[in-house]
């Protein structure tokens, strides 16, 4: 349903490609059975309980029924997107598109929620720049740290809520060290959503992500003020003289970690799915 641990930089359709390479139903252990080129096209209700799916393969459209329970696991962009095309959604929407309500939860693909980052360098003149070892010019990244942002400055009490990951290179013609770092809000506050424009299952959804919300903006200077506060360099010359927090609204961007469109919460909170993990 959408939480953590998706893997980086990895797109929705290439990854199912990817993993269902092949041609036909694959058996392990006569328990599961993976069929390759199928897109679920919506749920099957018997009464209010899902009683199993239906899904497209080779250009026809096919059923599939549960002895016990239909598991939906597609992803933050894709479980929410099944659940509208079976009518489970915000009534308004599914009106829109003409889908009948099953359930109405207007929290559906609400939430959205993605790592934010950010990448800012500097550059060095070291004078002794031609008596670098080879292995100091080799690009790539270097290192990373975790940060807690508002918590003790060591000692590691807190919570995790950043990671700075270091990179250099050299530019050996004019002499310069470049110095880059990718921070990263590991728990921002921006949220977006997922917005279901089509009946068909093979059209994709429409993620919304408005401007970041001021607080991740400073979240994010915070990380490089930090940093420099360790190496003795001003915030203002990570931004080449700019405010660090205008260009941070500007230039930082999501990381592909998308979550939380179909949040699982306890029962007096919002949310899609209850603590047990079955849909409202």
């Amino acid at each position: 349903y959408g939480g953590p641990g998706c893997q980086r930089h990895t797109s929705y359709s290439d990854t199912v490609a990817t993993r269902n390479s092949s041609t036909g139903p694959q058996e392990a252990g006569r328990r599961i059975v993976v069929l390759a080129e199928a897109l679920v096209a919506r749920l099957l209700f018997h009464g209010s309980q899902a009683s199993g799916v239906e899904f497209l393969r080779r250009g026809r459209s096919h059923e599939a029924f549960a002895r016990r329970a239909v598991v939906l696991a597609a992803g933050a962009i894709g479980t929410p997107k099944i659940l509208m095309l079976s009518g489970i959604g915000d009534p308004l929407q599914l009106q829109r598109l003409g889908i009948p309500v099953q359930v109405a939860n207007r929290e559906v693909g609400q939430n959205l929620a993605d790592h934010v980052a950010q990448w800012l360098e500097v550059f060095a003149h070291p004078p002794d720049f031609v008596e670098l070892p080879p292995e100091n010019c080799a690009g790539g990244e270097k290192f990373h740290m975790f940060l807690n942002l508002t918590g003790p400055a060591s000692g590691g009490d807190g919570s995790v809520e950043a990671e700075a990951r270091f990179f250099s290179s050299c530019n050996e013609s004019m002499g310069l060290i470049k110095y880059g770092v990718e921070a990263v809000i590991l728990h921002p506050e921006s949220r977006g959503r997922v917005v279901v424009s089509s009946t068909h299952p093979e059209v994709l959804p429409t993620i919304e992500f408005p401007p970041l919300w001021h607080r991740d903006v400073e979240r994010l200077s915070r990380v490089y003020e930090l940093i420099g506060e360790a190496i003795g360099l001003p915030p203002e010359d990570w931004a080449h003289g700019r405010p660090l927090t205008e260009v941070n609204a500007e230039t930082a961007y999501l990381y592909q970690h998308f979550c939380c469109s179909a949040r699982a919460a306890p029962k007096d909170q919002p949310g899609v799915c209850d603590e047990d993990m079955q849909v409202r």
